[in-house]
């Protein structure tokens, strides 16, 4: 499982460096293929191994194409997503359009969920913790899990 969070640079050509933990997780579970970086919401880049982004799409191949939500879904990580290989040093590059959308420059943290990593530009990140932190509420629904 990706978990854990990690603080990285972004270079001047719009790489980021897959932290290495993160690498060896994705090739153990998925090999060394191309991954999908996209988005839902632009305001981060999701960065999916190839195989676990066909898990995705196999999801939705079972939901009619007229659902507003597998419409929405679908449009969107297309109009942000792209298919990236990872270089020799483990970099990738964000497509552009999803780097100025999430502004992903400079400072960036690359978060483990599970599945996929989430890359935000750390200011914007350290906004939505204050601004959306976890509720009473929230602490009773995931202690309702066990958590």
């Amino acid at each position: 499982m990706l978990h854990g969070g990690f603080q990285v640079k972004v270079d001047e050509k719009g790489r980021v460096k897959l932290p290495a933990n993160f690498r060896k997780e994705f090739i153990e579970r998925y090999g060394d293929g191309p991954f999908y970086v996209t988005s839902v919401r632009g305001d981060c880049a999701h960065v999916y191994p190839g195989r676990a982004w066909e898990d995705v799409l196999n999801k939705l191949a079972g939901q009619p194409a007229s659902r507003t939500p597998v419409a929405k879904f679908r449009r969107v990580t297309s109009f942000f997503g792209q298919v990236v290989a990872a270089d020799p040093q483990g970099r990738l590059v964000i497509p552009p359009k999803l780097r100025e959308a999430a502004q992903i420059v400079d400072d960036v943290v690359i978060l483990g969920q599970s599945n996929h990593l989430e890359i935000w530009n750390l200011d914007r990140f350290q906004q939505t913790l204050v601004a959306d932190p976890i509720t009473a509420e929230d602490e009773d629904y995931l202690a309702s899990l066990g958590i």
